[in-house]
């Protein structure tokens, strides 16, 4: 009954990996940048960039890490009756468009799905509606 929660992690672990990868690199290229710019003045914009976009891909990593475990969590209860964070959501509008989307206390950008915030207008909207 968690199928598609499951499948959500899934992607959450594709993406941690390429995450953990696009970290480890750019740390790597920000020590290289540091210790070849070191002697330079003028390579100091480098320098911070190459530091700035390491700090980037390590935060992004954590967010991936923190909605892995926000979905661990949720597979091991039960299905609820009313609308729980983290849960898959299909949404019929009067125009017959059909939405479909996970409630997610820690969104992310995933290529192949849509994660909704509980924060956002929506979010806030479902939380603790009837299924």
């Amino acid at each position: 009954m968690r199928n598609r929660l499951r499948n959500l992690l899934k992607e959450i672990n594709l993406s941690i990996e390429k995450a953990e990868r696009f970290a480890y690199e750019s740390k790597k290229a920000a020590d290289e940048i540091s210790k070849s710019a070191a002697a330079s003045p003028s390579q100091s914009g480098d320098r911070e960039h190459a530091r700035n976009q390491a700090f980037i891909y390590a935060q992004n990593l954590a967010k991936f890490i923190k909605l892995k475990e926000e979905i661990n969590n949720a597979l091991t209860k039960d299905v609820p009756v009313k609308i729980e964070v983290p849960c898959y959501i299909k949404v019929g509008f009067d125009t017959g468009l059909v939405d479909e989307f996970f409630l997610v206390e820690n969104p992310v950008n995933l290529d192949k799905m849509k994660l909704i915030s509980t924060l956002s207008p929506l979010g806030k909207s479902l939380e603790g509606k009837a299924n």
